[in-house]
């Protein structure tokens, strides 16, 4: 099975707590083992920012981000979609998912999940 594995970038702040800076996204692979536990391969690539125009234009400057409607979830809402082979539900997906998600904890989202999630806002029923 096929994950997105999204994770927070940190940097130290000036009072010695961690901070949140953006996200990392990467494209892994799991599998099951016959005691029922999975694993997540080491060998990851990076999810590619891809251009909102197509050409050359991101909404964001910064990369990556989530947890509210903004430049930075619109940009990583984009290019799940566009892997997912559904780049017109891209600003429905960051409005009902994306926008929702803690940006400061580790995640994981199944290709199967959501493909999901996208079928449901493809027919217009509640996610």
């Amino acid at each position: 099975m096929k994950y997105f594995l999204i994770r927070p970038l940190q940097r130290m702040a000036s009072t010695a707590t961690e901070r949140a800076l953006g996200i990392a996204v990467f494209i892994g692979d799991s599998e099951t083992d016959k005691r029922g536990n999975t694993w997540l391969y080491p060998n990851l690539v990076k999810l590619p920012h891809i251009p909102y125009d197509g050409k050359k234009a991101f909404h964001s400057p910064d990369g990556f981000q989530l947890g509210y409607n903004g430049s930075g979830p619109s940009d990583l809402s984009i290019a799940i979609c566009h892997f997912l082979g559904k780049p017109k539900l891209w600003l429905a997906f960051r409005e009902q998912v994306i926008a929702r998600l803690n940006r400061e904890k580790a995640l994981d989202m199944s290709f199967d999940s959501i493909k999901l999630v996208l079928g449901k806002i493809e027919r217009g029923e509640p996610i």
